[in-house]
């Protein structure tokens, strides 16, 4: 097939296409041989429908002014929605590391708790039998 877009080392990205009524069929390829220690995410959301800035139905001077605005609070309202998704795919990975750092920071502290213990119970048998063994005569 055709290559659109390519992006190499881009970390974001943005791209619309117009479709037409010959070809209604995309396919979406992703490669990850940039990435070689680390895995990388990739996120992408397809809309279909019609851009706002670009109404090919009419001429600007013919579309009512409160279809423009109609039009313009769409495409807003989906780049709102998009952030919300993007704000919670990113709270649910915090979540994640934090749940994750939790359970950690848990089992240091039973670790720690665990030595704690031990040392007092080493300190006092080997007081106990440090003092057994001197004679004081």
């Amino acid at each position: 097939g055709r290559q659109i877009r390519d992006w190499r080392i881009a970390t974001t990205g943005s791209l619309e296409v117009q479709g037409d009524a010959d070809n209604d069929y995309y396919k979406f390829c992703f490669s990850n041989e940039m990435a070689r220690f680390t895995p990388k995410w990739v996120d992408f959301t397809i809309r279909k429908g019609q851009i706002a800035g670009n109404m090919n139905i009419a001429r600007a001077e013919h579309i009512d002014p409160i279809e423009q605005k109609i039009a313009a609070l769409r495409l807003s309202i989906d780049s709102l929605h998009d952030a919300q998704q993007r704000l919670k795919i990113a709270e649910k990975d915090h979540r994640a590391t934090i749940e994750d750092s939790n359970e950690r920071i848990l089992l240091w502290s039973v670790f720690e708790v665990i030595a704690f213990f031990a040392m007092g119970i080493f300190q006092i048998f080997f007081l106990k039998r440090f003092l057994e063994r001197k004679t004081f005569a």
